[in-house]
């Protein structure tokens, strides 16, 4: 639930600065998400809103592996519990970012971006 609502948080906070704020052709579902939520905010704070939001965010989704940790080290059903675990951590920290660097690689916005910048333009 605190992933979900980090998220939305994000959605909120950052996305109004966004270049693809009320645009139809946005690279992700934040966009559309967004231009519901929000009014247009000012594409100057962008960058800086991203930088602090990313950065809460991704203690936000450090909160389930710890949770995990100690949940499996008060269980029995090790298995399970692992499975769970390893499951919240692969699609948290390797299937999300590769699911979306293509967008960043053709952002209109990754100039401004602090992890836009980082990635190789292949388009």
């Amino acid at each position: 639930m605190t992933v979900v609502l980090c998220n939305l948080w994000f959605v909120v906070r950052v996305c109004p600065h966004c270049v693809y704020h009320e645009r139809t052709d946005g690279p992700s579902l934040y966009c559309a998400l967004a231009t519901r939520l929000t009014n247009k905010g000012d594409p100057q704070r962008f960058a800086p809103r991203f930088r602090y939001t990313a950065g809460v965010l991704a203690f936000n989704w450090l909160l389930p592996i710890v949770g995990g940790s100690v949940a499996l080290w008060q269980t029995t059903d090790w298995a399970y519990d692992l499975t769970l675990l390893t499951a919240f951590g692969l699609i948290a920290f390797y299937l999300v970012p590769t699911a979306t660097k293509p967008s960043c690689e053709r952002c209109l916005n990754k100039e401004a971006c602090p992890r836009g910048k980082h990635v190789k333009d292949t388009v």
